[in-house]
């Protein structure tokens, strides 16, 4: 009996660490789509609602270029808020 409510415990976890990860497709797919700039995982991360890119500085400031679209995008697609990208 006890080993099902491990599971159970468990499996909220999961759920949560996929939804991180399906964001973060969500996200970079938003970026590639709309500005045409491939970014992966490491070159990002979110930190209190703002994308922190670590990409070079051409990349950023093309992404730059398209920041208001990226924004409304992934609040069109209801992402957890997002109020920046730097």
């Amino acid at each position: 009996m006890e080993l099902k409510g491990i599971k159970e415990f468990l499996e909220q976890y999961k759920k949560t660490l996929l939804k991180a990860d399906d964001e973060r497709d969500i996200i970079k797919e938003s970026i590639h789509v709309i500005s045409g700039v491939v970014v992966l995982n490491k070159d990002f991360k979110i930190n209190h609602s703002i994308i922190e890119l670590k990409v070079n500085s051409v990349k950023k400031n093309h992404i730059f270029l398209y920041k208001d679209a990226i924004i409304n995008d992934l609040k069109n697609k209801h992402i957890k808020p997002i109020t920046d990208i730097h």
